[in-house]
């Protein structure tokens, strides 16, 4: 093996500087690794970081990765919800309900299948492959595009699938309404979604930060103008407008102040539609990760319909919330998952140390959580609803949501590690099971069977949510490393 091919990653070597190509990136040729192809003999380098540099590297790093998720979830969920429930609670129930639909089918499948990313481009960086790291952006951005075409059938026509989820129906006519919006949301959302994790893979998480951070004043000014204007269907047209906006700033930032050290100008069509199959296996199983997680999560809301205008709007307050707390692992997550690929590409043992620190901020993470919304369950409603039959119902329910926290964060910490080594087909598998198999069939039994209402529901999801996070930690500490490693050639 030649001696650029072996990786020494040096404490006192700025992430962003590391090279292991002394040539430079890899050209066109070498683009297109088989998986069944032999990677040769895999030399590991030793040790060269400690735990106080990767415990401030994950500090540091999350801290813009979770303003930007905070962000988001203000512009996606929030500031939208916020301007449905000063409508009433019907108008709220409907706006809740369609922003749920709407993010199982749109931002779940690009964040699901944008895993990949995750995966090849952080781990592409790290082996100083920089111009493929481009290719796999170039070449995600365009799978999604085309994706979104059946998607956008289904906004465009709801009906069938809302009236089967609540039996108002001027609740679905605002949710069918809502919806048929969502089509202009389709480009936008994939180019920010896609180009976010090209520059977090390069360890540029300010970016992104600092796009939503400009785009939320806007986004609370067109959410007060269109809903004046325009009632109940002004958060989607608020929503729209913000997509774009994000997208045109993010896609700006990267045609005028980015180095372009990772971006390929000459790439061509051949190029960008060869390669698909791997980013099916791991984009097809990263979004059915994502999509058993959030759709688990919505069919409590959906079956909250069931119960009523009250249990579904409080349903809705604790799950924003729980939903607003997660954003803290995840955005850890992220920054742990991208560090692990990027030593699994530079070939070092550094990633032992990147994971003893990921469990013990799980830890950490997950009983602060769960002691904030227990300390904080009264007066978080205030924030959605005047309505005292709603802070009551709300606050008993956050009881329980926060033991859900404890293996929530557990989950979203240990779920990016596995997107990190790319086992997103294991990751999938132990979400249908842990959800499917357990949490919802348990929600069904104790909401309706036992009469527990939304409180049964929590019970199987906080039952489902252990089970989960107890199987991920196991994978994830007998990993065969090396394995990963000799693996991982594939995509350098």
């Amino acid at each position: 093996m030649d001696k650029t091919d072996e990786w020494t990653v040096s404490s006192e070597t700025p992430f962003l500087d590391r090279r292991g190509d002394s040539e430079g990136p890899c050209q066109m040729d070498q683009f297109e690794i088989e998986s069944g192809q032999d990677p040769g003999e895999i030399v590991i380098s030793p040790l060269t970081t400690s735990y106080k540099e990767e415990i401030l590297y994950v500090l540091k790093s999350s801290m813009p990765v979770l303003l930007t998720f905070i962000l988001q979830f203000c512009l996606q969920s929030l500031i939208p919800m916020y301007y449905a429930g000063v409508q009433g609670k019907d108008v709220f129930a409907a706006c809740s309900l369609s922003i749920a639909l709407f993010y199982i089918s749109g931002p779940v499948i690009v964040n699901g299948f944008s895993t990949a990313l995750d995966t090849l481009c952080a781990t592409a960086y790290g082996a100083g492959s920089y111009s493929k790291v481009g290719v796999y952006y170039q070449r995600c951005t365009t799978i999604l595009l085309f994706m979104f075409v059946p998607i956008s059938l289904f906004w465009l026509f709801p009906g069938p699938f809302v009236n089967s989820v609540s039996e108002d129906p001027q609740i679905v006519e605002m949710c069918s309404s809502f919806l048929s919006q969502m089509v202009m949301v389709a480009p936008p959302l994939v180019i920010f979604e896609c180009t976010k994790r090209y520059l977090q893979a390069q360890a540029k998480f300010i970016v992104a930060t600092t796009v939503m951070a400009l785009a939320l004043p806007l986004s609370v000014i067109l959410c007060h103008f269109f809903t004046e204007k325009y009632g109940y269907l002004g958060p989607a047209y608020s929503l729209i407008s913000t997509y774009w906006i994000i997208a045109l700033f993010i896609v700006f930032y990267l045609y005028r102040f980015d180095d372009h050290q990772c971006w390929n100008y000459h790439i061509t069509a051949k190029v960008i539609f060869q390669g698909w199959g791997q980013f099916a296996a791991l984009g097809f199983p990263g979004i059915m990760m994502v999509f058993a997680e959030s759709f688990a999560h919505r069919i409590i809301t959906f079956l909250s319909a069931k119960f009523g205008t009250v249990e579904l709007a409080s349903q809705t307050i604790v799950t924003t919330v729980s939903a607003f707390s997660w954003q803290i692992p995840f955005a850890m997550g992220i920054c742990s998952s991208v560090r692990l690929a990027y030593y699994i590409g530079a070939r070092s043992e550094n990633y032992k140390i990147v994971l003893k620190v990921a469990f013990g901020t799980s830890c950490i993470i997950s009983v602060l959580n769960s002691l904030f919304t227990v300390c904080s369950r009264n007066w978080l409603p205030l924030i959605f609803t005047r309505d005292q039959e709603l802070i009551d119902y709300s606050s008993k329910l956050f009881l329980i949501v926060s033991f859900n926290q404890i293996g929530d964060a557990i989950n979203a910490i240990f779920s990016a590690l596995l997107r990190g080594q790319g086992k997103q087909r294991a990751g999938s598998l132990m979400n249908f099971i842990a959800y499917y198999v357990v949490a919802v069939p348990l929600e069904v039994l104790l909401g309706f069977y036992f009469n527990l209402g939304v409180t049964g529901l929590w019970i199987g999801m906080l039952i489902g949510v252990f089970v989960l996070s107890s199987m991920e930690v196991y994978l994830v500490a007998s990993t065969d490393w090396h394995d990963v490693m000799v693996r991982s050639s594939a995509f350098i």
